[in-house]
């Protein structure tokens, strides 16, 4: 059996606000490019996102994911953000 890390306890009766923690329109492609035409190469169907470790300066990585969903004109990207996260 894996074990699962939750930031709220499974049980909390927290509540979670949606915030914008990044705009991947205002992100430098750094090289990224694209199997077909888009002013920005990153902006893609991101369909997955985890909050991982701590990075320098009290900030977060935020772990994105796009597939290419089985076509040749796209491309599965793995992004590494660090984001500042409010607690």
């Amino acid at each position: 059996m894996r074990s699962r890390r939750f930031l709220v306890p499974a049980d909390s009766p927290a509540v979670l606000r949606k915030e914008p923690l990044v705009d991947l329109a205002d992100c430098p492609p750094s090289g990224a490019t694209a199997k077909q035409p888009q002013p920005d190469p990153l902006l893609d169907n991101v369909e997955g996102m985890a909050l991982g470790g701590r990075a320098p300066h009290g900030r977060r990585v935020l772990y994105l994911v796009s597939d290419d969903n089985g076509s040749a004109a796209q491309t599965t990207r793995v992004y590494a953000l660090a984001v500042r996260v409010r607690a």
